[in-house]
């Protein structure tokens, strides 16, 4: 990993009426500006924004605005950024071409548009090769998410949050056809339910899981017990019977589980309660 010289670590206030909303530029021994982070109070007009062209070793951009005012990202704040390893862009406006220079980036390793906004058009053949990817509530359409795992943009995530997008069981069994190394997957709000029980099975290594307000039933639901690694699992509408959440309980990883208790008795609650840690108390003896 290479070594970061900090000599200036610089405080602007990005409005003046916007009290305690700063951004951070941190720059390197000879005086190149490599990462710039910015909280929301953002203006689209402030003048750094236009530089971000020319910063050729930036290695992280973050930019957090909030939905009613959002910067626009162009397509050439991402031609020839060879050392750009994180990209945070929540809340911004992404034209196809700048989507597509975002995705030809060679080193990036993180990618967070959580709320951006992001016109569909073609998407680069290039392998995209991030490891922490998050479209989360970006209002992505089946079109657009069926495209962008057919052309690899998730092949190499470990971390993938497709959270609040028109994501479908279909779409998650060719998802795991390409994603294999996926450890975390994020799926709440979407319209996944039991038909993608199956491809969720071949993600030997997934470690989290977070399903809520989903399709999911309890039936299909159980089944997750066979992702022997899994150390979280969250599904707030599944509704599973005694023995069903019984067998979550004994899971030997799992160390996080959620689930909606309705459908269980107040005495069934107890027991469950008191075998859950009756499997804590033995495990810390071992």
């Amino acid at each position: 990993m290479r070594e970061l010289f900090v000599v200036a670590i610089l405080f602007l206030s990005i409005l003046p009426s916007a009290a305690g909303q700063t951004m951070d530029i941190t720059k390197d021994s000879a005086g190149e500006i490599v990462e710039i982070v910015a909280f929301e109070g953002l203006s689209p007009d402030d003048d750094l924004l236009t530089k971000i062209p020319s910063l050729g070793k930036l290695r992280k951009l973050s930019l957090r605005c909030t939905p009613k005012n959002r910067v626009t990202v162009y397509e050439d704040w991402f031609l020839g950024k060879a050392s750009l390893e994180s990209i945070a862009l929540v809340n911004c406006e992404l034209s196809a071409d700048a989507f597509s220079a975002l995705l030809r980036v060679p080193a990036l390793g993180s990618l967070d548009l959580t709320g951006a906004s992001i016109s569909p058009g073609a998407l680069p053949k290039a392998r995209f090769h991030a490891e922490s990817v998050s479209f989360a509530s970006c209002n992505l359409d089946d079109a657009f998410i069926t495209r962008m795992i057919g052309c690899g943009v998730l092949d190499s995530a470990h971390l993938i949050n497709l959270s609040g997008n028109a994501v479908t069981s279909n779409h998650i069994l060719k998802l795991v056809a390409r994603s294999t190394d996926c450890e975390e997957l994020s799926l709440n709000q979407t319209h996944v339910d039991d038909e993608s029980i199956p491809g969720l099975l071949k993600l030997r290594s997934l470690v989290a899981l977070d399903m809520n307000d989903t399709k999911f039933t309890g039936n299909g639901f159980e089944k997750l017990c066979g992702l022997t690694r899994l150390e979280q699992l969250r599904a707030n509408r599944v509704t599973l019977h005694l023995k069903q959440a019984e067998a979550f309980i004994e899971h030997p990883q799992l160390a996080r589980f959620e689930f909606d208790y309705s459908g269980l008795s107040l005495e069934e609650r107890i027991q469950l309660t008191k075998k859950q840690q009756s499997i804590l108390s033995e495990r810390r003896r071992k």
